[in-house]
């Protein structure tokens, strides 16, 4: 099995490092900006004081202009650009899991050594969790310490528990991916309904943001509150479960068609 977790490990070894510098170029651009337009006191301050309803278009919920700083943050670890890497390859892994080893005639392999296929559907499901991990840790380090080089104070403890969320929902994303890969057995309709509904669950909480219609938690990004989380606001800790589970729902329905199903 530490073959097997070895091999899907080194998948990974040229995206990981690709995605991970893109997120702390964007992440470092940010904290330029803040420092060159002179924060809350200089001329962003005002751009953001005066434009906070779009700045909530992209922040979403606990944008304020009591929490500038979180709220200027919040629009970048939202972005769109942010959530389409993330999501992107969330849904790339879950893809690959069932459909692509089927697609590349290896799966007969996989299921013929000793192990219960959901444990090697689960084997995999981890090793996507530790990239998802290591791109979470990287948006959250960068940020401590740009934070602390260009002068935009957000406590630790808020970085990391906005890090937090963001792994627990982007696993939602991968564990989404994977329930499609397992039902479909095809890796491109896997990896484009994924998309296609992320997109769709982030183009719902954009529009409820713009003031389209009420705001949903089955958009899933609306408990996706990073302002409220770099503030110090909350911790967002039952929102973050509700991402877990949501990941732990579609993995167990994976595992179960998975083991069921003749492949």
């Amino acid at each position: 099995m530490h073959r097997l977790l070895y091999a899907w490990l080194k998948e990974q070894w040229l995206i990981l490092p690709i995605l991970g510098f893109l997120l702390i170029l964007l992440n470092v651009a940010m904290y330029i900006a803040w420092h060159l337009l002179g924060g809350t006191e200089g001329i962003l301050g005002s751009l953001l004081q005066d434009g906070i309803e779009m700045v909530q278009v992209f922040g979403g919920q606990g944008v304020g202009p009591e929490n500038l700083g979180a709220s200027y943050l919040a629009v970048g670890w939202r972005h769109p650009i942010v959530v389409a890497m993330l999501a992107g390859y969330a849904a790339s892994r879950g893809s690959k899991a069932v459909a692509r080893e089927i697609e590349e005639e290896r799966s007969e392999f996989l299921f013929s050594l000793p192990y219960p296929r959901f444990f090697i559907l689960l084997a995999h499901f981890l090793t996507t969790a530790l990239g998802v991990a290591v791109l979470s840790a990287l948006l959250v380090y960068s940020s401590i310490y740009f934070s602390g080089t260009f002068g935009l104070e957000i406590a630790v403890s808020s970085y990391k528990a906005t890090g937090y969320i963001t792994f627990a929902l982007y696993m939602a994303v991968a564990s989404i991916a994977y329930f499609f890969s397992s039902f479909l057995r095809q890796g491109g309709w896997a990896l484009n309904l994924t998309l296609v509904l992320v997109l769709a669950l982030y183009a719902g909480d954009f529009g409820a943001n713009l003031g389209f219609w009420e705001n949903s938690s089955y958009t899933l990004f609306v408990n996706y509150r990073v302002a409220e989380s770099l503030g110090g606001l909350s911790t967002l800790g039952p929102e973050a479960l509700g991402f877990l589970g949501v990941a732990g729902l579609f993995l167990a329905a994976s595992m179960a068609i998975t083991t069921i199903r003749n492949i």
